[in-house]
């Protein structure tokens, strides 16, 4: 089920909580931002949570098993710390309180990581469009193992060329 960005945002940054979310991570370090950067992590993050809204709706047993990239993962933070606000938030978003596993990151090892990464960006893909995410690797909003069009500019001995974020896991793709 795909769906659109705009949608996504508009749904979820109405709610009371956003909005002093907003407010407070224009204040917070490492934000301490202009408001342009910080409204636009906001957005990612509301995008996040209806990506993750639409994934419940299809895969109730494990919909919530996503793993948003650092930059969104810090806003949820700071979300959360609005106990009330993230509290009655997530039950008129999702119906129930959405819990955040702070250990998410720290799987036991490299390959359980990536795979969690690759299931975000595959869902991520499957709502927003391969676009979307094209779109955050490019202002450095995903993970860096993601990000190999960074890397392909430091590296001068690559030619430049398009990649599909998405060769990293087809079998003939080349390891960047």
């Amino acid at each position: 089920m795909a769906i659109s960005s705009k949608v996504a945002i508009k749904e979820f940054f109405d709610h009371a909580s956003i909005r002093d979310l907003e407010d407070r991570l224009l204040q917070a370090p490492p934000f301490e931002a202009k408001g342009a950067t910080v409204r636009r992590l906001v957005e990612h993050y509301c995008e996040f949570m209806a990506v993750m809204k639409s994934n419940v709706t299809e895969f109730p047993a494990y919909g919530h098993q996503l793993s948003p990239p650092p930059s969104i993962d810090r806003v949820w933070c700071e979300h959360i710390l609005d106990t009330r606000g993230y509290r009655e938030f997530c039950v008129e978003k999702f119906g129930k309180f959405v819990h955040r596993n702070a250990n998410g990151a720290l799987h036991r090892n490299d390959l359980q990581r990536e795979l969690k990464r690759a299931k975000t960006t595959i869902v991520y893909a499957k709502r927003l469009g391969e676009k979307r995410i094209e779109e955050m690797i490019n202002a450095d909003l995903w993970w860096p193992v993601f990000s190999s069009r960074k890397r392909r500019a430091e590296d001068s001995s690559l030619e430049e060329q398009p990649v599909s974020i998405f060769s990293k896991f087809t079998k003939n793709s080349v390891t960047r």
